[in-house]
């Protein structure tokens, strides 16, 4: 899975969007406001909601592998 940087001028997020809507925001002034001060643990629990669509998108790939796999030995048949 490759990780982008994705730009969008005038976009707008509402701020229960972010991934630590309920910890992390950003206030009314602009500025980032976070209850976890240590960055790594910051880093983890951000990313710990994405860690299942990351095992979802790995099982469908091996599925469709599956698939594939089993098209082509039907075919050669």
């Amino acid at each position: 899975m490759d990780h982008a940087w994705v730009r969008a001028d005038r976009l707008l997020v509402p701020r229960g969007g972010f991934l630590g809507e309920n910890w992390a925001t950003i206030s009314a002034d602009g500025e980032f406001r976070c209850d976890e001060t240590d960055v790594w643990q910051r880093c983890h629990r951000s990313i710990s909601p994405l860690i299942g669509g990351r095992l979802d998108l790995s099982t469908a790939n091996i599925a469709a592998a599956r698939a594939g796999a089993a098209g082509l030995i039907d075919f050669s048949r």
